[in-house]
């Protein structure tokens, strides 16, 4: 699947991922490959991506925004966000 994060400024990583975790406003949910489609609202929190089957792992923090889940992609539009080392 796909990762697509975008703010007002920037666009912070455009690639493909394994899975993800994703502060929805309702609670935390995983994204994998098949998902089905909806859309959240994000809170204040750090985006988990699983990058490939070896298990590496980056962490991106928003500043709240919205998420687009589709079966092949994960598109996060952000307030703000940083990636965290």
């Amino acid at each position: 699947m796909h990762l697509i994060l975008l703010t007002p400024a920037a666009e912070l990583t455009n690639q493909p991922i394994a899975s993800a975790i994703v502060p929805g406003t309702s609670g935390d949910f995983g994204v994998l490959p098949g998902h089905m489609p909806f859309i959240s609202t994000l809170r204040a929190n750090a985006v988990l991506v699983v990058e490939g089957t070896d298990g590496a792992t980056t962490h991106f923090q928003l500043a709240g925004g919205v998420a687009e889940v589709t079966p092949t992609t994960l598109t996060i539009l952000a307030e703000a966000a940083q990636p965290l080392s």
